[in-house]
């Protein structure tokens, strides 16, 4: 009769396991990856950005309301709410385009900053919800289509930006 091989019969070498690992050499679970920390950098980058745009533009409405006498609807809850969302918009596109994005990431963007607003003035129009209902929903709201958009398109490469000689000039500085 014929001897069957066997897994351990065979020449493989078996690695030995190594020393245990120690509280100092075990990675962390606390401790985030590269593309966590830079998913992390990249929502702080876009909070700044609409902050930004947010503190920029705010006064501007006001004395644009002001002088054109339409200073009591832009304080409409649902007004407000599309002017928000508007300088946001405005302030993460300006800095998409200075980061290399391609204009599809900036108006799906621009899509996660607009519809959780859209949708909530749904319930707004029918008196379910209240003006402060509506930001606050729609700020919460809006984090994590953002975050979809940015995973959506994580892997992308920056598009060609051809910037004035002016701009660049200014930028080496």
């Amino acid at each position: 009769m014929e001897k069957t091989r066997m897994y351990a019969d065979t020449a493989i070498p078996v690695r030995q396991p190594g020393p245990l690992p120690t509280a100092q050499s075990a990675p962390s679970d606390a401790a985030p990856s590269h593309g966590t920390r830079r998913l992390l950098w990249h929502l702080a980058e876009m909070a700044l950005a609409m902050v930004a745009g947010m503190v920029l533009l705010g006064p501007l409405w006001e004395v644009a309301g002001t002088a054109l006498g339409v200073a009591g609807a832009l304080a409409r809850p649902e007004v407000a709410a599309l002017v928000m969302a508007t300088n946001m918009t405005v302030g993460m596109t300006v800095w998409m385009r200075y980061r290399a994005h391609h204009w599809r990431g900036v108006a799906e963007m621009a899509a996660a900053m607009y519809v959780p607003f859209l949708l909530l003035l749904v319930p707004f129009g029918a008196g379910l919800l209240d003006g402060d209902a509506v930001l606050l929903g729609g700020h919460l709201l809006m984090v994590p289509a953002m975050v979809l958009v940015v995973l959506r398109h994580r892997h992308e490469p920056p598009a060609v930006i051809h910037r004035h000689p002016a701009v660049v000039a200014l930028a080496r500085r």
